[in-house]
């Protein structure tokens, strides 16, 4: 099974390609000589692999294609094609042995010697395996302190229950005075103007940070380390919520638009033993959700600047350091870091029926969310086209998901003229939002002439995220109707008012 890296390795391969190609005017593109002479060496030291180079180039076009348009079949489709010994080695020296040789069983033993060849590239090759054992040590270390802390039960009452003292703690901290020390970088957020589709509800990031103020609080320190400890119990304690929340809305039989346990991470049973692929997913899924809800360092791939990812950081509540050497992570609170922490969140005193406090949601809004340009814009225009569609709903021809998307179209189209002055940012925007949107809208209409499923678009996926917060915030009331279609109503008066300004 390709890991992570593969998966870079394999986008920076073709990336690379894409970059060496020529484009003719007829339309055709040609690769460099040098790298159809890299394809032709490495076709002769593997002549079993593919028929010939255009074999080659149209399988990696083919597979990198899937992989950006639908990933789950681009990674069955990389798993479904034989490793090579490199390829075998290099996930050998990255598994536990017995895990690699689990994975591996059936052509291990099917092709004799072939056990011997990986041990020899690794013998040849000593990289490998420091890599190997670096990223085996990071895991376990990950996979480690995560079971420990599921093992300590009770994690989310004690912060309740010591809530109290935390506020009182952070609120005598100034946190605006705290800088990086001797040593240390600031890092910042790297200021894309909307939050990501993936950061589904908001909740999470409230939940995260109070966990970060209550490690501060027992620390006795307004800046803590984000090693995997720290980040172990922030997950625990989502965890642990998402339990309660599962276990009331199945007890209440909650619809699924009044479910606030959206976002969260699916509980773990850990009574149940788990085979190797379940331990896999489940640690893949616990590290995406720490990536997106925590967040992590990440480096710029044409520039090399390092910005820090992840919800707090898109929502203004925290600042990060970075060692100069150990480039260790140490986070501390923003002033609206802080006064979010401490506004009095219903969830966490036992009202598990709304995700926020009216006084929460106005912050959110007016406070965090306008930090995101785009992301307040969308806001303004969903409710506006709410608010007309509630007034006038009988003249409607359009559903209000077409109304909704064509309403966000135009507000990025207008964002890009008038409020961005980041010039890659806006490029970023108008390829990755518009331009792909337009693309898969193309490919839809051949689809639906097919009676075949439709892909979801990039402006689709922000508005399903967007209206989602909308509802969880308490701005709109959603409901879905028999046909699986959904509707909107104005639920805060007042709010609205506020955006619409």
């Amino acid at each position: 099974m390709p890991n992570e890296e593969q998966v870079a390795i394999l986008e920076k391969a073709l990336a690379d390609m894409k970059g060496n190609a020529t484009k003719n005017d007829d339309g055709v593109y040609r690769i460099k000589p040098i790298d159809h002479k890299k394809i032709k060496k490495f076709l002769e030291e593997s002549p079993d692999r593919y028929l010939d180079v255009r074999d080659f180039i149209s399988t990696a076009i083919e597979i990198f294609y899937t992989w950006e348009t639908n990933p789950l079949r681009g990674r069955k489709m990389m798993e479904e094609m034989e490793q090579t010994v490199p390829q075998l080695a290099m996930m050998k020296a990255m598994m536990k042995p017995e895990e690699f040789d689990a994975m591996h069983k059936d052509r291990l033993e099917s092709e004799p010697g072939l056990a011997e060849k990986i041990d020899k590239f690794l013998d040849e090759h000593p990289a490998y395996l420091v890599s190997g054992k670096k990223e085996i040590q990071k895991e376990m270390t990950a996979a480690e302190a995560q079971e420990k802390e599921r093992l300590s039960k009770g994690d989310l009452q004690k912060l309740i229950n010591s809530k109290k003292d935390t506020i009182k703690f952070i609120q005598d901290t100034n946190f605006e005075k705290i800088n990086p020390v001797e040593g240390q970088t600031e890092i910042y957020y790297d200021g894309w103007p909307l939050l990501w589709n993936y950061y589904s509800r908001i909740l999470p990031a409230k939940i995260a940070i109070m966990a970060v103020a209550d490690i501060m609080h027992k620390n006795k320190s307004p800046v803590i380390e984000l090693d995997e400890n720290n980040k172990a119990h922030i997950y625990d304690i989502a965890e642990e919520l998402s339990e309660i929340l599962r276990k009331d809305e199945k007890r209440e039989k909650r619809k699924r638009e009044k479910k606030i346990s959206t976002g969260f991470p699916k509980p773990v049973d850990s009574d149940e033993p788990l085979s190797i692929d379940e331990q896999t997913t489940i640690g893949n899924a616990v590290a995406r959700y720490k990536d997106r809800i925590i967040g992590k360092p990440r480096k710029d791939r044409n520039f090399g600047d390092v910005s820090f990812d992840g919800m707090l950081s898109a929502l203004g509540l925290i600042r990060t350091f970075t060692g100069n050497e150990d480039k260790k992570i140490h986070v501390t609170l923003t002033d609206e870091g802080k006064k979010f922490c401490m506004l009095e969140n219903p969830v966490l005193n036992g009202d598990y029926k709304v995700a926020f406090s009216s006084e929460e949601t106005q912050f959110i809004i007016t406070k965090l969310i306008a930090q995101r340009g785009l992301e307040y814009r969308l806001m303004q225009t969903a409710v506006g086209i709410v608010k007309s569609y509630s007034e006038d709903n009988e003249s409607k021809a359009r559903s209000v998901a077409e109304s909704l998307d064509d309403g966000f179209k135009s507000a990025i189209e207008d964002y890009l003229r008038t409020e961005n002055n980041d010039e890659l940012i806006g490029a970023n925007l108008s390829q990755t939002i518009l331009s792909k949107t337009e693309e898969i809208e193309k490919e839809n209409a051949k689809l639906k002439v097919q009676n075949m499923k439709e892909k979801q678009t990039p402006v689709e996926a922000y508005r399903v995220a967007t209206m989602g917060r909308l509802s969880e915030m308490g701005v709109l009331k959603w409901m879905i109707n028999k046909d699986a279609s959904s509707s909107y109503e104005i639920a805060d008066a007042e709010i609205v008012k506020e955006l619409l300004k």
